[in-house]
């Protein structure tokens, strides 16, 4: 049986060339752990990344356990290949200058490379059922390094059209960003 991400009989991969740095990687994987994340949350996806820029170097920085780190597009593409779906969003704020986005990767690297991860799949219960509260929840998770880089540098960016703030995304409020609007799907550019 061919992976989702074959496609008679070829497989996908990030074309690093259509990749940009502060793009966003959301990812589905069939782990006994991304099915919980996922049944927990009410979301299609379960693991969110950013692509980054280091020493001129593009790579996928992420939150995982027990550090947050940079991974090859290599790796991913292994992943794809081995059945990872992954989708690729892009902030469509018009305006963003490439300093601002200069500055939301050099945040990332210099500020959110090696945090401890901090969840447990009990913990995210917390999140699915206190969404909304009014208080951010201390650590630094998948999602919330993607939405900490560019948060600290474009306030705002990542905000609903209609002003609905969030103090502790998740994997599922980016989805609920890209039908608002806020992000747009780029897959079909950058994974072929």
């Amino acid at each position: 049986m061919l992976a989702k991400n074959n496609i008679r009989g070829i497989t996908m991969k990030i074309n690093p060339s259509k990749l940009f740095p502060c793009d966003i990687i959301a990812t589905r994987s069939q782990t006994k752990y991304g099915k919980a994340i996922r049944a927990i949350l009410g979301s299609y996806t379960n693991h969110n990344a950013m692509a980054v820029e280091k020493d001129g170097k593009l790579m996928i920085g992420e939150a995982v356990s027990p550090v947050s780190r940079l991974t090859t597009i290599a790796e991913y593409n292994s992943d794809i290949a081995a059945g990872l779906v992954v989708r690729v969003w892009r902030v469509s704020k018009p305006g963003i200058t490439t300093a601002e986005l200069t500055a939301v990767n050099d945040y990332f690297i210099d500020n959110l490379i090696g945090i401890k991860y901090p969840l447990s799949v009990a913990r995210l219960w917390v999140y699915r059922f206190v969404n909304n509260l009014p208080w951010t929840i201390h650590g630094e998770w998948c999602t919330r390094i993607v939405w900490d880089a560019w948060s600290k540098i474009v306030p705002d960016v990542l905000d609903r059209p209609d002003g609905k703030k969030k103090k502790n995304p998740t994997p599922r409020t980016l989805e609920n960003r890209l039908v608002a609007g806020v992000l747009v799907d780029v897959t079909n550019e950058v994974i072929n």
